[in-house]
């Protein structure tokens, strides 16, 4: 069938993994799920910086950051059409804001650091 989708995520949160695992399972594990310190994410023509900043989703020879990357990982669900509303205009600025805010507090969330090293991200 078609290429599986490729999650670029942080692995050294502890919050993003359980997120990622999350996604997956909506997905019916249609998704590769990548740890991008693992690999160089330039590959797919991402830089390291904005890794750190947004979950990436790959799909269909397409890249999506934040918010556009988990709508699209859902987008073959039954409610994917309705997570396009996030998408437009005005709503996604909110959503992307809302993200941003999240992300920024990762390492503090869900038992913060997968491996205790992150206080040099926070």
């Amino acid at each position: 069938g078609a290429m599986s989708d490729v999650l670029l995520f942080d692995g050294h949160c502890r919050f993003c993994k359980k997120s990622a695992l999350a996604l997956k399972a909506q997905t019916r594990g249609e998704l590769t799920l990548t740890p991008f310190r693992d690999i160089d994410p330039t590959q797919y023509g991402i830089t390291f910086e904005a890794c750190e900043k947004k979950l990436h989703l790959v799909f269909d020879g397409r890249v999506e950051a934040g918010v556009g990357a988990i709508v699209q990982a859902l987008r073959h669900r039954w409610y994917g059409l309705f997570l396009k509303v996030l998408l437009l205009p005005g709503i996604r600025a909110v959503a992307e804001a809302v993200y941003m805010q999240i992300s920024k507090r990762r390492f503090k969330l869900a038992g913060g650091c997968a491996d205790g090293n992150c206080t040099m991200y926070q």
